[in-house]
């Protein structure tokens, strides 16, 4: 698991702004599968730079290798020729990938490894390469991430944070909501939140209430006092992050003949094919000089 303090690369500053913050996270588009939609997928791009978007990468952001290929590749032992053969393939594809994510550049909180992607050489994959490209923290499998932000007052010079942990995401399921129930179980062992995990091609979003009570003890005047303890109200947001890839196409003959995906040829359910984006909203109260950020979420298609 990697741990990260957010800092932003496009504005220059020591945490970010008081003003809302989109974060969209961005993965499963499998380029290079037949279902990838490139032209549906940059006008998902274009619209979150629009509203002037950070992101956070998912994983899976080509399709070729799975972690099974990747296995049966290396024990293969091919000739020196056809490896780099193959290694030019994957260079070609992520030159591809660069492009059309080229405009986002600085403007990630960092970028997870999925299932699929291309091994260089045991410190180097195309995932790794991407995030370079990107100027993007590499996070690994798993990866809690703060977000701070900045209130710039003299009298309050402490900035107020929210946690993210992010998961490409494992396992399956069927229901619209496996992905969520998974999330579900998994919050009562993360402190964070914000919970977004990716893998399963779902999208959706489950607000978790949780409550507890706050500590009773604190100081006032350099001496020590004893407070009223106070109920504390908090959301866990779960999310599921999506996907770019469709699974079922009419009229895709391959080798003389129609097939279809392996989608289609294992009758897994369709994908949820677009994204969703998290808001920050930093508030502050005059009436009681207090402050807080609150967190909204949007998604759906493009």
């Amino acid at each position: 698991m990697e741990l990260l303090e957010a800092q932003p690369k496009v504005l220059k500053s020591v945490g970010f702004p008081w003003k809302p913050l989109r974060l969209v996270p961005l993965g499963d588009m499998q380029v290079g599968a037949e279902g990838f939609n490139a032209s549906r997928f940059g006008r998902f791009i274009d619209n979150a730079l629009q509203r002037d978007s950070y992101f956070i990468g998912m994983g899976d952001y080509s399709d070729f290798l799975s972690p099974s290929n990747r296995r049966f590749l290396a024990n293969a032992g091919l000739y020196d020729t056809a490896q780099q053969l193959i290694e030019e393939w994957h260079l070609t594809q992520l030159e591809g990938i660069k492009e059309m994510l080229k405009a986002t550049k600085g403007r990630w909180l960092g970028l997870l490894q999925g299932h699929h992607y291309y091994e260089f050489d045991p410190m180097t994959t195309t995932d790794t390469e991407l995030a370079r490209y990107l100027d993007a923290p590499y996070l690994g499998d798993c990866a809690m991430v703060r977000v701070s932000f900045a209130k710039g007052n003299p009298t309050h010079p402490a900035s107020l944070s929210k946690v993210i942990w992010a998961h490409h995401g494992a396992g399956g399921g069927v229901s619209a909501a496996s992905a969520l129930t998974k999330l579900e179980r998994y919050a009562g062992y993360v402190d964070a939140d914000v919970l977004l995990m990716g893998h399963q091609s779902k999208l959706g979003y489950l607000p978790k209430p949780r409550f507890g009570m706050s500590a009773s003890r604190g100081r006032l005047g350099g001496k020590e006092r004893h407070g009223t303890p106070r109920l504390v109200n908090r959301t866990q947001h779960l999310i599921a992050t999506g996907a770019w890839m469709e699974g079922y196409h009419v009229g895709t003959p391959k080798r003389g003949r129609p097939q279809g995906s392996y989608v289609e040829k294992s009758m897994m359910v369709p994908a949820a094919l677009g994204g969703m984006a998290v808001i920050f909203e930093p508030h502050l109260f005059p009436q009681s000089n207090s402050y807080e950020i609150r967190i909204r979420v949007e998604g759906g298609d493009d």
